[in-house]
């Protein structure tokens, strides 16, 4: 094996999705040396994209919320603001047991609650009062204003954050059975059924998507090409096919001083973030430090589900417009987000998208939330190893089916215009999200702490996975909750006021 210890000390990030990428810039626009590592071939997450058919399609990142709020601050900061263009999205939802179709107006909160006051008006003072509910729990704990930094960057706990989703629609006695799922339906836009989540925390998720819906022109490769461009600027060091393979050096007070990588060299840091699921992190930690209450805390973390995806082309006479379509087989949320039912949501995608020679097209992606446990189940294997068996391309064929069938429920005028070019298994998110292919990361449950911070081993900190929301935002935001405890506030006002 082959030593070459490095000099100086720097920085040291672990996992480059958005959290990596983002605290990755952010120290080194404080001149920090630093050095990003991914296990991976390529640099990106959830944000990288692929192409079929000479069309680019996401892995992961379909549409986020927060252009008309904290998003072009955070893009400011970050010089990214050239490279991210956002496009407005239309929202809807198809029940499945009733065959009810939505489709409220993209024009704000108070028009989604007179639209829905409408089909459900037995229920419209409750739904009023819902829509209110949201806006009035995002008011008062804001996430993020460049301009304030005296402002703290997460939102502080509030009372609704005493109650679960669940509760709270309880608490309504509403006449339809199917409002709880109406209201409800952003669950699926973060992962955690309503019988867990704290009705604050879904409140300010739900909110952002109502409000302000969008996808990002170029999808992933926005921000990834400007990510690379900034962090080559910044002289930020990229090894992919790379991790940790063990912590070598610790003083006195428990810091991480040098590791082993997995290419065989070693490499001295004075801080390393870990943009990873702590199960990736956690087994490179002394035994000594890995307390009874550590290990509780760790261990009761729950991860979302994962996704079975299909990717297509739209040949059709007339565009439809940009969307995003929630289909969920049952009113149920818990059954559709919890692991062991039968029921499940899958959400349908329509975009815009040009060829290599610039030829406008339209696609298709449709993702049906799957656990990786019950995928393997269903196909019979046991390992990454046994994905070319027979049974598992036999499996992929009858769930890709499946969706299809849920489409053309939905837009029976595509019969004949969708052409499936691909699709993905939960194990093939295994890849972008290990342990277990999560598309949001861990569940955020009430009375559990915020997976991020400072870790057992000092100068360790963890960022992402719920730190704040889920999704591209939530992991930028955790980026920047963790850059600043770890900077310190001078450093922190420093860098935001150079992007003013």
């Amino acid at each position: 094996m082959s030593h070459s210890s490095s000099a100086a000390h720097e920085a040291l990030v672990v996992g480059s999705g958005a959290s990596g990428l983002t605290i990755a810039l952010l120290l080194a626009k404080t001149g920090r040396k630093v050095t990003l590592i991914e296990q991976q071939a390529s640099i990106g997450g959830y944000l990288r994209r692929f192409t079929r058919k000479g069309l680019r399609f996401d892995t992961g990142f379909h549409f986020t919320a927060g252009f008309d709020d904290v998003m072009p601050q955070i893009l400011q900061v970050l010089d990214l603001e050239r490279d991210v263009i956002p496009s407005p999205m239309h929202s809807a939802l198809y029940l499945h047991e009733s065959g009810r179709r939505l489709e409220p107006p993209a024009t704000g909160l108070s028009e989604l609650a007179e639209y829905l006051a409408d089909i459900f008006p037995d229920d419209a003072p409750a739904i009023r009062r819902y829509y209110q509910l949201e806006q009035q729990i995002v008011a008062e704990t804001p996430l993020f204003n460049l301009h304030n930094t005296e402002q703290m960057l997460a939102p502080q706990l509030s009372s609704y954050d005493a109650i679960t989703l669940q509760e709270y629609f309880a608490e309504q006695h509403f006449h339809s059975s199917e409002l709880p799922a109406v209201l409800g339906i952003m669950a699926f836009c973060h992962g955690t059924p309503p019988q867990e989540i704290p009705l604050g925390q879904h409140c300010r998720i739900s909110c952002g998507l109502n409000r302000h819906l969008s996808r990002v022109e170029h999808g992933g490769d926005a921000f990834l090409n400007g990510f690379h461009r900034e962090l080559k600027r910044h002289g930020v060091t990229i090894r992919t096919n790379t991790t940790i393979d063990k912590m070598l050096s610790f003083t006195a007070d428990q810091r991480c001083r040098e590791v082993l990588l997995s290419t065989g060299e070693t490499l001295a840091t004075d801080t390393i973030f870990f943009a990873v699921h702590p199960e990736c992190y956690l087994p490179l930690f002394p035994e000594a430090l890995l307390t009874p209450s550590t290990r509780r805390r760790f261990g009761k973390y729950q991860d979302t589900c994962s996704f079975f995806a299909i990717y297509g082309r739209l040949d059709h006479e007339q565009p439809p417009k940009q969307e995003l379509l929630q289909y969920i087989s049952s009113n149920d949320l818990n059954a559709v987000l919890g692991p062991g039912a039968n029921a499940y949501g899958t959400g349908m995608v329509t975009s815009s998208e040009r060829d290599a020679q610039g030829k406008k097209h339209t696609t298709l992606t449709a993702f049906r939330n799957m656990h990786l446990d019950e995928f393997k189940a269903r196909c019979g294997i046991t390992s990454l190893q046994q994905r070319h068996s027979q049974k598992y391309l036999d499996t992929k064929q009858q769930i890709t089916a499946e969706i299809v069938a849920d489409i053309l429920r939905v837009y029976p005028q595509y019969a004949q215009a969708l052409t499936v070019l691909d699709s993905a298994t939960p194990l093939t998110f295994l890849r972008y999200s290990p342990p277990r292919g999560s598309a949001y990361g861990v569940r955020i449950k009430m009375s559990e702490s915020r997976l991020a911070g400072r870790l057992p081993v000092n100068n360790c900190f963890a960022l992402g996975h719920h730190a704040i929301m889920p999704g591209i935002l939530g992991s930028i935001l955790g980026a920047f909750l963790t850059f600043r405890l770890a900077a310190g506030e001078e450093q922190y006002n420093a860098v935001v006021a150079n992007a003013r």
